[in-house]
């Protein structure tokens, strides 16, 4: 559980560093402009256009996608630093 615990926290760790590097803010802002794009196509799209929604969902949900497992990976790693405290 420790040995866990510590792998999650340095995952988080590692995480928040990404973030805050050049290519983690390039990312971050392509994943924002993504939902954007996606978030136009959609309201632009002819709603039988099935095969074109299902493209624009797509664009948008990896973005988001993307973001989320940052900030869980994230959060995972500030509880798993929490409870490392909590055993010391």
């Amino acid at each position: 559980m420790n040995e866990e615990n510590y792998n999650i926290a340095r995952l988080g760790m590692y995480a928040e560093q990404f973030i805050n590097t050049e290519l983690g803010k390039y990312l971050i802002e392509r994943a924002d402009n993504d939902i954007l794009e996606a978030k136009d196509l959609l309201l632009m799209v002819n709603p039988l256009e099935t095969n074109k929604i299902m493209e624009y969902q797509i664009l948008g949900r990896s973005a988001i996608n993307f973001k989320q497992w940052l900030i869980e990976c994230i959060e995972n790693g500030e509880m798993a630093k929490g409870e490392i405290k909590e055993y010391e």
